[in-house]
């Protein structure tokens, strides 16, 4: 993706999707280290 360039204002339909992809993929990124948190807590404490 490129940087924000000073002609992007006039381009809001295309800026539209890009907060929920980002939002996807914060949830994703957000998710992952939540599972890998939780494989975290389970090789600490064997059972």
């Amino acid at each position: 993706m490129t940087s924000s360039t000073p002609g992007v204002r006039g381009r809001s339909p295309l800026l539209v999707p890009v907060p929920a992809a980002a939002r996807v993929a914060r949830d994703r990124s957000s998710a992952s280290a939540r599972t890998s948190a939780r494989r975290r807590v389970a090789r600490d404490r064997p059972l």
